[in-house]
Parts: structure tokens; C-alpha cells; sequence
């Protein structure tokens, strides 16, 4: 069957009742339906008459929405007939899941009504694709630059490398033409302020320690800064202001100057730390690490980045904590404390005078204030003088 462009007059018949007032709404919908699947335009339900009869409101929808479907089949669906002229509506409302009834319905052809979802659903899924072609396409151009910014890594990373070399056999080659084939010994004396020198039998209390450097086959660069500035007597004067747990640090922003009567003069708002810029030595030039050398127990690392001129002494085996494994690489504390993989530098370890180190981690600290300051040392521990020993061989 094929519906006429425009409902004919007797569609128009209930509208008038209702407008006349001779119907309620309820019937005006029951006699609209009537209607229409006497002149085949929609099929409705019995069922879905029922419901409007409970549901006045819903009377009203149902009538707006049925108006609505022939703007739809004179606008869109006579601009594009089936073979059968199956209404839009119709379709609407198939899919949409409400009951027709079969013997109101106008005629279908169910190959058609198929052919039609086909279609709609195939312009859907071709917009679809176009958009995954394209999405596809930024993800090439993503990954492809990925790989190019990974092989410019690799590149870089193995200049580095290179350079880093360079540098150790730079050191290597200067250490041994200044200081001889090594091994290297250095002495550090201590001076601790207000602590008694002797103890009860008159023995004179523990306060020098001595340390080896490591090979400079594993940390020539390190080894020769550390060297280079006891070369110099910049560690003299200097102190130990930090004693947490784990460690103790040796800094120049605190120093003294030993006067005639062996006592100190003690220079807290000066800093030493000009005279290792002066000289150059202040710090690393890249974060030298060897699995040789690794953060044990009385074994030294330079602290800061680039390491240095602040040196520990570990209390612990602070491997985990110094090492590679150590450092997160996050971006908010890679000023601080390094990118992933950056370990200090382990470059020295303590071989004699444990007791002096021991005596001196004994020390109070503030255990007040915020940060550093509640592990900071109550009385400084001075440095006296840092020297290097005589090769044995």
C-alpha cells in the first residue's frame, strides 16, 4: 500500500470532535488511532491505547509524537522512498521498541526495512572508521616520533658515556702524574668544642681517623677532587654539622680557625666555600658511581648535585638509600636529588680511628626545629686539618 502524500479529510475527524468538545482527550486518541490504521498512515496497539486511557498525560505525548511523525514523512521520508513506502514513523517506532498492532500496521517489506538499518547503520560505522583511519593515523605519527626521539636518546646517552670517559681518564692520568700510582691515604684530626680531651685515666681521647681512597681504576674523577682539595688544606677549618641516623656531613659553610692557645675561632655567619670556587674544586663534573664502591659503613660519598664540596661519612649501609636503585627521577627533586639512576659517589672509606668516628656520631644533636635543624649537631665538630700520608709504597 502506499500512503498518499497528505492524510485524507476523515483523518481530520477527531480533531474536530475534540475541538467541538464532544470527545474527551482519552477517546480523541482512541478515534485518532482508529483512523489512522483505517487509512494505513500508523499502526497502534491496543495495548498502547490501554496505556493512554490509564495515563492521560501520556494521551498528550502520544498525540504530539504521532503529529510529529507525519512532519517526518512528508519532510524526509517522501524525499527518499522505499520501494514500499514504509513510513518513518513506522520505523521509529519499531525501533524504539513500542508494540504495534500487526493488523493496523501498513504493509512492510521486511527486506527493505532491513536494507534501511543496513544503510543508516552503515553511514554510522563508515564515520566511524573515517575517524579510526584518522585516529590511527595521529597514533603513527606519535609512535614514529617516539622513535625518533628514543633513537636521539641513545644517542645522546652514549655521548655522554663517552664523555664521561674521557673525563675518569683525564683524572686518572693527573692524580698519578700529581700524587703518585696510589694507593692514597688521607688523615683527618678532629676538634670537638667543649668535650673533654682526656679521659679518666689522662689518655688523650680518640680524634683522628684515616681514610683510603678507591681505585682509580673505579672513581678516578671523585678521587682526584676529594685529593685535590686536601692538596689545598680546604678542608681545614671546616666542620661536621649534621648527625642524623644514617650519616654525618662535613661542610664549609661552617669553619674555624685554630688561634695561638689551641682554642677555635668559630665563623658561623662566613663561608669557606669561596675558596673552593676559587680553586675549582668544588664539585663533580657528572655523578661518578662504580659497583665496586657502594655505600657501606664508614665508606665516604660526596652529597648535593653535582656531588660535592659537602661529603658524608655513612653510619649504615646506605647503599639502597645513595645507590642507583636510590634515586626516583621525579621532576620535582631532580635538582636535589638527581635524575633516576644518579648514585652519589662513593669515593673514600674509613680504615683506621673508628673510634673517633664513633665518638663523634655519639654527640647530641638539636632534636628541635624543622628539616636539617633537628639533626644538626648541638656543638660542630671542627676539622683541624685533612692531609694526605705518605705512600707505603
Amino acid at each position: 500500500t502506499v500512503h498518499p502524500k497528505r492524510p485524507p479529510a476523515a483523518y481530520y475527524s477527531p480533531v474536530a470532535s475534540l475541538r467541538d468538545g464532544r470527545i474527551e482527550l482519552h477517546q480523541f486518541v482512541a478515534d485518532l488511532a482508529n483512523e489512522s490504521a483505517r487509512h494505513g498512515i500508523l499502526g497502534i496497539s491496543k495495548g498502547t491505547i490501554d496505556l493512554v486511557q490509564e495515563l492521560r498525560y501520556f494521551a498528550l505525548w502520544l498525540m504530539k509524537f504521532h503529529l510529529f511523525g507525519h512532519i517526518l514523512f512528508e519532510k524526509v521520508w517522501l524525499a527518499k522512498p522505499l520501494k514500499n513506502q514504509c513510513s518513518v514513523p513506522y520505523i521509529i517506532l519499531i525501533n524504539l521498541g513500542i508494540p504495534l498492532s500487526t493488523n493496523s500496521a501498513p504493509s512492510v517489506d521486511l527486506f527493505e526495512l532491513q536494507r534501511w538499518k543496513e544503510w543508516n547503520l552503515g553511514k554510522r560505522m563508515k564515520r566511524k572508521l573515517e575517524k579510526l583511519d584518522s585516529d590511527r593515523g595521529i597514533v603513527r605519527e606519535i609512535e614514529t616520533e617516539r622513535a625518533k626521539i628514543l633513537a636521539r636518546d641513545e644517542i645522546i646517552k652514549n655521548q655522554v658515556v663517552i664523555l664521561q670517559r674521557r673525563i675518569q681518564g683525564e683524572s686518572r692520568r693527573e692524580t698519578v702524574d700529581k700524587f703518585g700510582p696510589g694507593p692514597y691515604r688521607v688523615e683527618v684530626a678532629l676538634e670537638f668544642p667543649g668535650q673533654p680531651k682526656y679521659d679518666d685515666d689522662g689518655a688523650v681521647l680518640p680524634y683522628k681517623f684515616h681514610l683510603e681512597m678507591a681505585s682509580l681504576e673505579d672513581m678516578p674523577h671523585s678521587v682526584q677532587l676529594f685529593m685535590e682539595q686536601v692538596h689545598h688544606g680546604l678542608w681545614d677549618g671546616c666542620a661536621f654539622v649534621w648527625n642524623p641516623d644514617h650519616l654525618m656531613l662535613a661542610s664549609p659553610h661552617v669553619h674555624a680557625e685554630q688561634l695561638e692557645d689551641g682554642t677555635f675561632d668559630i665563623y658561623e655567619d662566613d663561608d669557606k666555600r669561596e675558596d673552593f670556587i676559587e680553586t675549582g674544586y668544588t664539585s663533580i663534573s657528572f655523578q661518578e658511581y662504580s659497583d665496586n664502591m657502594p655505600h657501606k659503613q664508614y665508606t665516604l660519598g660526596f652529597a648535593g648535585r653535582p656531588g660535592g664540596p659537602n661529603f658524608y661519612i655513612n653510619m649504615k649501609d646506605n647503599t639502597r638509600v645513595h645507590g642507583p636503585d636510590g634515586k626516583t627521577g621525579d621532576i620535582e627533586t631532580v635538582d636535589r636529588e638527581g635524575l633516576e639512576g644518579d648514585a652519589d659517589p662513593c669515593f673514600a672509606r674509613v680504615v683506621a680511628g673508628f673510634d673517633a668516628v664513633d665518638r663523634m656520631h655519639a654527640l647530641p644533636v638539636n632534636g628541635e626545629g624543622e628539616g636539617w635543624q633537628r639533626n644538626a649537631f648541638k656543638d660542630d665538630v671542627f676539622i683541624r686539618y685533612a692531609k694526605i700520608l705518605p705512600n707505603k709504597k
